[in-house]
């Protein structure tokens, strides 16, 4: 959606669908890393501009040309080879281990939010789809050792204590409590 604002005021928070045809191989991961990239850093001059964007996103134009034809959309420097490098980006391993694990690159969590679901219904979710190839909101790809995808472990206290947390259903005490 375009919108007119004037000079010096923020734009009103849009969303924008674009329409794909799932027989032409869609998802790709290519294709929605341009997309997360679009939506962290595009502004558009006028309509016709905005709508040649989403046409030849619509129509499955090759990345490589929508990183050189766009530069300034999709990268606030404007440097076509940082948009290719980061839609390429090499497999990474999930943080935290399933059901919990979230995308290394924007923090996604895969299979539901851990703090709005119970664990049986992220189980369930795992379980329907253990595999996932890529974050569906970045793009970014995911590594697996053989079969099984790959996780790194995360070694700060906070998210310890949030999983023992998820795990127990538990605080942790406070030291003044502690007899």
């Amino acid at each position: 959606m375009f919108q007119e604002v004037p000079k010096y005021a923020e734009p009103k928070p849009t969303t924008v669908t674009v329409q794909i045809n799932p027989l032409e191989a869609w998802p790709n991961c290519l294709r929605v890393a341009l997309l997360h990239l679009a939506e962290e850093n595009a502004m558009f001059g006028d309509y016709t501009t905005f709508e040649e964007f989403k046409r030849q996103m619509e129509t499955l134009r090759p990345f490589e040309q929508m990183a050189s034809d766009w530069p300034d959309q999709l990268d606030k420097h404007g440097d076509p080879w940082k948009i290719v490098a980061y839609c390429t980006a090499g497999p990474k391993a999930v943080v935290d281990e399933p059901p919990y694990s979230s995308c290394p690159r924007c923090g996604t969590f895969l299979w539901g939010k851990p703090s709005g679901l119970n664990k049986p219904l992220l189980l369930d979710q795992y379980n329907h789809d253990p595999t996932p190839v890529f974050c569906m909101k970045c793009g970014q790809r995911f590594k697996y050792d053989g079969p099984e995808l790959a996780y790194a472990a995360v070694a700060n206290s906070k998210k310890w204590s949030e999983r023992i947390k998820r795990e127990l259903g538990a605080t942790q005490p406070k030291l003044a409590t502690v007899d």
